[in-house]
C-alpha cells in the first residue's frame, strides 16, 4: 500500500480519537465542577444484597482474611475503612460492590472478545485473559471513585460546619449564655449532616450524664475526621477552665483558613484540568497536519 494513502487513512482516525478524548475530558471536568457539595447516597448501595446473603458473607470473610494477612493498618487503607466510616457505610458492603463490579466488567470483556472471535476477527490468544484482567481491575477500582469523591465533599462540609458551629457558640457565650446551653443551642441551630452529628453526640452525653466533650469524643472515634477531634479538644479545654471565647475564636479562624486554602488548591487543580482537553485537541491537529507530510517525504526515493 502507498504510504501516503495509509497516512491519509490513519491520520483522521487518530485525530478523531484524540478529539474525542479531549471532549470527554472536558465534559468530565465540567461535570465535576458542577457537583453539589452535599453528599448524596450512592444508588449502587441500595442494590446490594442484604447482610444475610451469601455475597455479603463472602465479602465479610475476605475482609477478615485481608486483615489477618496484611495487618490492621494496611488492611484499613486497602479496604477504605476510615473513608467508609466517614460515610457511615459497612466495609463488607463496599467489598461486595467491588466484587460485583469486577465480575460484571470481566464478563463484559469476555462477551466482547467471544463475539469478535465468532465474527471472524483474528485475535491474539492472550487477548481474552488480558482483557478480563484489565477490565476486572478497572471495575474493581471504579467502586472506589464515588467513595473518594463523597468523602472529599463530606470533609469540606464538616470543616465549614465546625467553623460555623464554633462561631455560633462564641456568639452565644458573648451574649451571656452558659457553655453547656450554648453548645446545645448552636448545634440545634444549624442544618446538615455535620450539625446533626454534633447534636446527636451532645444529646448522647446528656442522656448518659456525661460532659459534652465525652459525646464529642465518641463522635470523633466513630467518624475519623480531624475537625471533630479538634472540636472535642477545644470544647474540653473550655470546660476545664480555658477561656472559651478565645479558644473558639482561634479554632474557627484556623478552620476557615484551612478551608480557604483547600478551595484555592481545588480551583487551581480544576483550572489545570480544564486546559488538558485543549492541549489534546491541539496535539491532534498538529499530528493531522504533520503526519501526512512526513509520510510523503519518507516515501520519496532519494537518488544515490
Amino acid at each position: 500500500m502507498n504510504p501516503l494513502v495509509g497516512a491519509l487513512a490513519v491520520a483522521p482516525a487518530l485525530c478523531g480519537a484524540a478529539f474525542g478524548a479531549g471532549i470527554y475530558l472536558l465534559g468530565r471536568n465540567i461535570r465535576r465542577t458542577r457537583e453539589a457539595v452535599a453528599v448524596r447516597d450512592d444508588p449502587s448501595e441500595d442494590r446490594l444484597p442484604p447482610r444475610s446473603h451469601r455475597v455479603y458473607r463472602l465479602a465479610a470473610g475476605l475482609d477478615s482474611v485481608m486483615e489477618h494477612v496484611l495487618g490492621r493498618s494496611r488492611s484499613r487503607r486497602l479496604l477504605l475503612t476510615d473513608e467508609l466510616a466517614i460515610l457511615g457505610r459497612d466495609p463488607a458492603l463496599h467489598t461486595a460492590t467491588r466484587m460485583l463490579r469486577l465480575l460484571v466488567a470481566s464478563t463484559a470483556a469476555t462477551v466482547l472478545v467471544v463475539a469478535l472471535t465468532a465474527a471472524g476477527v483474528d485475535l491474539p490468544g492472550l487477548l481474552l485473559p488480558a482483557a478480563c484482567l484489565l477490565c476486572g481491575i478497572l471495575g474493581f477500582l471504579s467502586a472506589d471513585l464515588p467513595v473518594h469523591r463523597r468523602v472529599a465533599a463530606r470533609r469540606r462540609e464538616v470543616r465549614a460546619a465546625v467553623a460555623a458551629y464554633l462561631d455560633l457558640v462564641r456568639i452565644l457565650l458573648v451574649g451571656g449564655a452558659p457553655l453547656y446551653s450554648a453548645l446545645r443551642t448552636a448545634a440545634n441551630a444549624g442544618e446538615g449532616w455535620a450539625f446533626g452529628a454534633i447534636s446527636s453526640s451532645l444529646d448522647w452525653a446528656r442522656s448518659h450524664g456525661l460532659p459534652p466533650d465525652a459525646g464529642l469524643a465518641l463522635l470523633a472515634a466513630q467518624v475519623p475526621l480531624a475537625e471533630f477531634t479538634d472540636l472535642r479538644l477545644t470544647v474540653g479545654s473550655a470546660l476545664r477552665g480555658a477561656s472559651p471565647v478565645i479558644a473558639l475564636r482561634s479554632k474557627a479562624v484556623h478552620l476557615r483558613a484551612a478551608e480557604a486554602a483547600q478551595v484555592r488548591l481545588e480551583t487551581s487543580t480544576a483550572d489545570a484540568a480544564m486546559e488538558l482537553p485543549a492541549a489534546v485537541v491541539a496535539l491532534a491537529f498538529v499530528a493531522f497536519l504533520t503526519y501526512p507530510l512526513l509520510a510523503v517525504l519518507m516515501s520519496v526515493d532519494t537518488p544515490l
